[in-house]
């Protein structure tokens, strides 16, 4: 059985989102619903927080700007 770990996603479709993926995953492959033949890629990131480290899924392009967003929203769990 593979490990898995929750992991918050930033940007596209899954945006803020924290969703539940294999451990030793780099990269996620996801459809875009409102373009079913589009495929998106999110890379895992460190994204580092009140001193600690988090992994994290983005897309390529994202903003620092989304990511203050969702590191907003998460606030309580980057404590």
């Amino acid at each position: 059985m593979t490990s898995r770990q929750i992991c918050i996603f930033i940007g596209g479709p899954f945006d803020g989102e924290a969703i539940a993926v294999p451990s030793e995953s780099n990269t996620i492959e996801a459809k875009d619903h409102k373009r079913p033949d589009k495929s998106l890629q999110y890379q895992r990131v460190e994204l580092s927080s009140n001193g600690k480290s988090f992994s994290v899924f983005t897309l390529p392009g994202v903003t620092e700007q989304q990511i203050e967003k969702v590191k907003k929203r998460w606030s309580a769990y980057f404590q």
